[in-house]
């Protein structure tokens, strides 16, 4: 159970940190598009792991 809240906590920090990453890129202008999608397909990808986590450990 202890890990399950880490595990979930984790992805959580990992969403704010890459959509951190991507304001920041965005803000800069220095970033090209396909950075910007690279880092907008990983917040996907653990917004989709941080739901299939809550279905399994509610």
């Amino acid at each position: 159970m202890m890990m399950d809240k880490i595990q979930r906590a984790i992805l959580e920090n990992q969403v704010i940190l890459a959509e951190a990453l991507w304001m920041l890129l965005h803000s800069q202008g220095i970033s090209s598009d396909a950075t910007l999608q690279n880092v907008s397909a990983r917040i996907k990808a653990t917004r989709k792991l941080l739901e299939e986590h809550s279905e399994e450990n509610p």
